[in-house]
């Protein structure tokens, strides 16, 4: 379980490798106040995948 996107990796490149990562050893992540869930044992579709880029990148520009 993650608060936000922003609280798990600074760049959207880092966001996805974590995510892969994290999927590929059968760990599901969970962002709690973006109300996001990729689960390990599903393939991510391409809107899941973007919607994750998507969301990264609004919160890299959000002021913290």
């Amino acid at each position: 379980m993650v608060t936000k996107i922003d609280r798990l990796a600074r760049s959207i490149i880092d966001l996805n490798n974590i995510v892969h990562e994290l999927a590929a050893e059968s760990i599901s992540v969970l962002f709690l106040k973006d109300n996001m869930e990729f689960h390990a044992e599903r393939t991510p579709t391409a809107c899941r995948r973007c919607c994750l880029m998507c969301w990264g990148v609004l919160r890299s520009l959000r002021p913290i």
